[in-house]
């Protein structure tokens, strides 16, 4: 089937630009609003693609079964998304915060870690199994710990109960744990693994869907509020940079490898699956954070990259070493 080659060699070619797609999206999307309205009704499908995406791509139980040792994991999604919520919630109230930046930061801190995480980790030679564990197994426990933390730790006004959130979030992730099941069922593990540049290229597609979306009406909102933006711009970025080191030290007993990708990961959270279960119920300022959110996820990595390079030398070369290992 030549038709099929060509797309799936398009979409192999199309992600070796991914890391650019997103800022690209994210910059086009401001300045073309009339398309990022149009797009909007399409962020939560777009968020539900991209999961679907990335958890066919994986392999789940290798992943997992790759974790030489449980101790981290446990101990980091414990840390991250059972211990952070009450903390940020202590946090806002020792700041003054409420509304919907309270419910943002509350949110942020009950969501799963960035999937682009595991990616970086690999490619810098960190434990990748590792961080994509820990990626899965708070994806699994998102449709609890959120709804939770909304509820008895925000303190914020949303539209809908918990109980209903947490359904929405169950739809959400089940149905795209179960779509991915399918998928992988029927392509075979090797062919699963032939296709899986194809399938980063499909993702950059969704990523680019998504980051046109979510700047519908941004403009705007920065625009009625310019120093609030530049404040919630700078807390975004401490945010990231703080939990990761934070996170780094935290772990610094189980080796820097460890550290470090638990650092990065945990930092950067994922946010979308909960707010495309939200929608319209979500404070303006949550969705305004949400947006201001994607630029220290994509920019940081390339400020973090030498820097890992530099603290982790010739362990990065035997990550990669190991990482060919059969």
């Amino acid at each position: 089937m030549p038709g099929g080659r060509g797309v799936i060699g398009a979409l192999t070619r199309l992600a070796r630009h991914g890391t650019l797609i997103l800022p690209a999206g994210l910059m086009l999307g401001l300045a073309w609003q009339d398309l990022a309205h149009l797009m909007r009704p399409l962020l939560a499908p777009a968020i539900f693609c991209m999961l679907v995406t990335i958890l066919t791509r994986v392999d789940m139980a290798a992943a997992m079964g790759r974790v030489r040792r449980p101790a981290p994991l446990i101990l980091a999604v414990v840390w991250a998304i059972v211990v952070m919520p009450p903390l940020m919630t202590l946090g806002n109230a020792w700041a003054g915060i409420g509304g919907g930046l309270a419910f943002a930061l509350v949110v942020y801190t009950a969501s799963p870690p960035n999937f682009a995480a595991a990616g970086l980790g690999y490619l810098l030679g960190l434990d990748g199994a590792l961080c994509l564990a820990v990626i899965l197994a708070t994806v699994i426990a998102h449709p609890v710990i959120a709804p939770l933390a909304v509820e008895f730790l925000s303190h914020a006004p949303v539209a809908i109960p918990a109980s209903e959130l947490a359904l929405r979030l169950l739809l959400l992730v089940g149905g795209a744990l179960v779509a991915a099941a399918l998928i992988r069922r029927r392509l075979g593990r090797e062919r699963q693994q032939a296709l899986a540049p194809a399938f980063d290229g499909l993702n950059v597609v969704f990523m680019l869907v998504f980051a046109f979306a979510l700047m519908d009406g941004i403009p705007d909102l920065v625009a009625a509020r310019p120093r609030f933006a530049l404040m919630l711009l700078g807390l975004v970025y401490a945010l990231h940079i703080g939990i990761n080191l934070v996170t780094a030290l935290l772990f610094a007993g189980f080796g820097r490898r460890t550290a470090l990708v638990l650092g990065y990961a945990i930092g950067g959270r994922n946010i979308a699956i909960v707010m495309a279960a939200l929608g319209t119920a979500a404070p303006a300022d949550a969705w305004l954070f949400f947006a201001l959110l994607q630029f220290p996820i994509y920019s940081l990595p390339l400020v973090l990259k030498p820097i890992y390079r530099r603290l982790l030398g010739d362990e990065v070369a035997a990550g990669r070493t190991n990482r060919r290992a059969p």
